[in-house]
């Protein structure tokens, strides 16, 4: 991993760490929205210098894959079988779509050959908003904000300027700047998550 050493700010490679599966495996369960979060995780031991264990990744791959509808679309259902009051939110396409856009760059692949990436991506230009989470049933509006991150973490990493013909980070900062509250803060349609929303919201204007 390399790390800053000494007092001249050189840099060198003090260990190289080996990140594999533990051999008992996982519930048969799960959420997607905690498995971008692990995607996350990878990506970032990864850029550290870490070593991920290639039977991780494409166990990581092929779970991304088998919850994909038909459609291009993901709920935060575990199985990839459709249920109706999960819904296919935009927020979680987004998520997983950047999730797979990590997970075949650490296999030394180009996301940009991805059938499953692009079917996304047609997807949410289909339906493109940032002024809600995109599909979101009624009654499950929250999360607006995740959503603004989950574009912008797709839009860089991909990389694209544009999801079908939106300027996702024109649209999405212009958005942002004028629904500002005037305290500093960002909040959606649940006051609880203000704290949440404005760090969402940051991180899409940060890039």
């Amino acid at each position: 991993m390399p790390v800053t050493t000494g007092t001249g700010g050189e840099t060198g490679t003090v260990a190289k760490f080996a990140i594999r599966r533990v051999k008992k495996l996982g519930a048969a369960v799960g959420d997607n929205s905690n498995s971008q979060y692990a995607a996350l995780g990878l990506k970032a031991c990864s850029t550290a210098g870490c070593q991920i264990d290639s039977g991780t990744l494409q166990k990581a791959v092929d779970w991304w894959q088998k919850s994909q509808q038909k459609i291009g679309a993901w709920s935060y259902n575990y199985d990839g079988v459709y249920q109706e009051q999960l819904g296919l939110y935009g927020s979680m396409t987004a998520g997983a779509a950047s999730s797979l856009v990590m997970l075949k760059q650490m296999q030394g692949l180009d996301p940009k050959n991805s059938e499953q990436i692009r079917k996304a991506i047609n997807w949410l230009a289909d339906n493109f908003t940032v002024e809600k989470n995109a599909r979101t049933p009624s009654g499950r509006e929250e999360w607006h904000h995740y959503f603004l991150y989950a574009i912008e973490r797709l839009g860089d990493l991909y990389p694209t300027e544009k999801i079908g013909k939106y300027p996702w980070y024109a649209i999405g900062a212009t958005f942002l700047i004028k629904t500002q509250q005037k305290d500093g803060s960002w909040t959606g349609t649940n006051p609880g998550l203000a704290i949440a929303d404005t760090c969402f919201a940051l991180l899409f204007l940060e890039r």
